[in-house]
C-alpha cells in the first residue's frame, strides 16, 4: 500500500480516523464520498456504506457509494464492499462492475468483490485518453449520443460531463 485515502462527510467522524489509523501513508478528506476525486484512479476501494439518511433507510445512498467507486477505480481496479444481506445492491453492482461475487458473509451481511469497472466512452475520455490524443496533435473529437447508433450504447448521455475532458484539447 502505497497510499490510503479515508474519505468522510462527517467531521467528527474523520477526527475519530485520524487518532485510530497512524499510518503516514494515510491521507484524511473532509468530503461527500459520492463526488470526492481521487488524485488519480485508484486500484482498490473498500467501503461499508451507509443506507441512512437521518431515520429513514434510502439504499439508493449506497447505489451512489457503489457508482463513485466505480468512477474512481483504474480499469483492473477492485471495489469490496461490506452491507447489509437485505440491500438491494445486486442490480447497481452488475452495472457498474464486470465480475461480482460474494466473497464471505452470514445471516446479517455481505463482504462483496467486485472487479473491472465498466467504463462508457466518456469516463475513459476522462480517466485519461485525451490528454494523449491531445499531445499528438488531434484538436477535436467525435462524441455519440448513447443508442443514437450501432454500438453506441456507451456513447454520451450528459453533455456537460464532457466540458472537463474536452477543456484540454
Amino acid at each position: 500500500v502505497k497510499k490510503l485515502d479515508l474519505v468522510e462527510a462527517e467531521a467528527d467522524a474523520l477526527d475519530c480516523a485520524r487518532i485510530n489509523v497512524t499510518d503516514p501513508r494515510a491521507r484524511f478528506h473532509w468530503a461527500d464520498a459520492t463526488t470526492w476525486r481521487p488524485e488519480s484512479l485508484l486500484d482498490v476501494v473498500v467501503m461499508n456504506p451507509p443506507f441512512h439518511t437521518g431515520r429513514t433507510a434510502d439504499p439508493a445512498l449506497g447505489a451512489a457509494f457503489i457508482r463513485a467507486a466505480r468512477r474512481m477505480l483504474a480499469p483492473s481496479g477492485e471495489l469490496w464492499l461490506v452491507a447489509n444481506r437485505h440491500l438491494p445492491y445486486d442490480a447497481v453492482l452488475t452495472e457498474c462492475f464486470l465480475e461480482v461475487k460474494d466473497v464471505a458473509g452470514d445471516g446479517g451481511f455481505r463482504v462483496i468483490q467486485a472487479i473491472k469497472p465498466r467504463r462508457d466512452a466518456l469516463e475513459r475520455l476522462a480517466a485519461g485518453e485525451i490528454a494523449p490524443a491531445a499531445d499528438v496533435g488531434v484538436v477535436a473529437v467525435k462524441l455519440s449520443p448513447a443508442g443514437a447508433t450501432t454500438n453506441s450504447d456507451a456513447g454520451v448521455t450528459d453533455i456537460r460531463l464532457c466540458y472537463p475532458p474536452l477543456a484540454t484539447l
